[in-house]
């Protein structure tokens, strides 16, 4: 269009931010013809038009800067996660070996009665090897259990078994040593009760010709932990690294989570052990729940045959034939107990436990009982843990007591 000057005038009014009605009236005043004003207010208002390419270089600023940002974030969380698996790490290998002691004592009476022991034990665990993880436990029955407080005729057959078991075991073989691998567990007694005994020394040599090891001399039992263990034994953790991750995401805050049946009560702070400073993480633990659990632990067991040993020794020590273990299961009570366990603030270990629980049995001779237990736990300890090489099984075991009795009777 040429009119320059009316051009530019209509420009500059328009970027003073003058209304494009009173530009209008202005020019129209001025007795210009309306074609001419509609075209340079037109012209004016197209040359004023902000481009539109400008926009692209800002959205890809901003792009550029959420992505550094993203990058960043991701830096800072792979270091905090190698951080927290490097921690895991040293954790690992603290847990590789394990030392453990602890001792478990009784009340009659719902707790009322005088306090007993019932026995002790100290442990070792090796993990060093993750895929063949091994395990020893000494336990030593204390020979104070209260038996004679405990009635002939009660129904409480399951725990007074237990106390009945303890004390004639404390008399007797003093104890068991235990050893866990490779999905078995193997067991003997702490002393043979038949050491010294010229004729048990004699019968237990013509057994050793027919059988080999026996119950007159050093032996092992073996107890598969479940169906075809010898054929399918294998490590529920098949390497360090599963191991160490799984101590990377195990919960510290509350050192065993929390559920129905373990439920969180709070923490407080503990003493030092050892020299680590701890809090106490104290839990509630279910007692229906675990009643549940032994019961039904105790059925399997049944079912498989692995009570019949139970039963046998049941009626040895109680001169008569008592009938199941498990017969009277149902009126078993355990109420809801205690938890305390010594974390470390620093490893997040746990490093002492002490546990209470109360059980009842029984409907015409019932009988109470209160267990408390404690245990102090340390790590980084190596240990040597030796696995018997030969063993015997429980349908041996009983043979070889049905043996015994008939070789005893030609010595009498």
């Amino acid at each position: 269009m040429e009119r320059p000057q009316l051009l530019e005038y209509v420009k500059g009014q328009l970027a003073k931010g003058v209304p494009r009605a009173a530009i209008e009236a202005h020019l129209r005043g001025q007795n210009w013809d309306e074609a001419v004003i509609a075209d340079v207010l037109a012209a004016a208002a197209g040359s004023d038009s902000p481009p539109a390419a400008p926009a692209a270089p800002a959205r890809r600023k901003f792009l550029t800067v959420a992505l550094l940002l993203a990058l960043l974030a991701a830096i800072w969380g792979a270091s905090q996660l190698y951080r927290s698996y490097s921690v895991a790490k040293v954790v690992r290998e603290k847990t590789k070996f394990v030392e453990f002691a602890g001792k478990i004592s009784g009340q009659l009476e719902d707790g009322k009665g005088a306090q007993f022991g019932l026995l002790a034990f100290r442990g070792q665990l090796d993990s060093s090897q993750i895929d063949t993880p091994k395990a020893a436990l000494q336990v030593t029955f204390d020979p104070n259990a209260p038996l004679g407080y405990i009635s002939p005729q009660t129904d409480a057959r399951l725990l007074a078994l237990a106390l009945f078991s303890i004390g004639a075991g404390a008399q007797t073989i003093g104890g068991l040593d235990v050893r866990l691998a490779d999905w078995n567990t193997y067991l003997r007694p702490a002393r043979l009760p038949f050491a010294g005994d010229r004729t048990a020394a004699a019968v237990g040599g013509l057994v050793t010709a027919l059988l080999g090891p026996n119950i007159l001399t050093d032996f092992w039992v073996k107890i598969p932990a479940r169906a075809g263990a010898e054929e399918t034994a294998g490590a529920m953790i098949s390497n360090e690294s599963k191991a160490t991750w799984g101590l990377l995401f195990r919960p510290t805050e509350k050192i065993f989570g929390e559920s129905k049946e373990l439920r969180f009560q709070g923490k407080e702070r503990g003493g030092d052990i050892n020299g680590m400073p701890t809090d106490i993480h104290r839990y509630a633990i279910d007692g229906p729940w675990l009643t549940r659990q032994l019961v039904k632990a105790l059925r399997d067991a049944e079912v498989d045959d692995k009570l019949e040993m139970i039963t046998m020794l049941q009626d040895l020590v109680l001169g008569a034939d008592t009938g199941k273990v498990t017969a009277n299961l149902d009126s078993l009570e355990i109420s809801d107990g205690e938890l305390a366990v010594w974390v470390g603030r620093d490893d997040t270990l746990p490093y002492r436990m002490d546990i209470r629980l109360d059980a009842k049995e029984g409907t015409s001779a019932p009988l109470s009982l209160r267990l408390s237990g404690g245990m102090e736990i340390a790590y980084a300890e190596p240990a040597a843990i030796k696995i018997p090489a030969q063993a015997i099984n429980l349908k041996q075991l009983q043979e070889q007591i049905g043996l015994l009795q008939g070789l005893g009777n030609l010595f009498r």
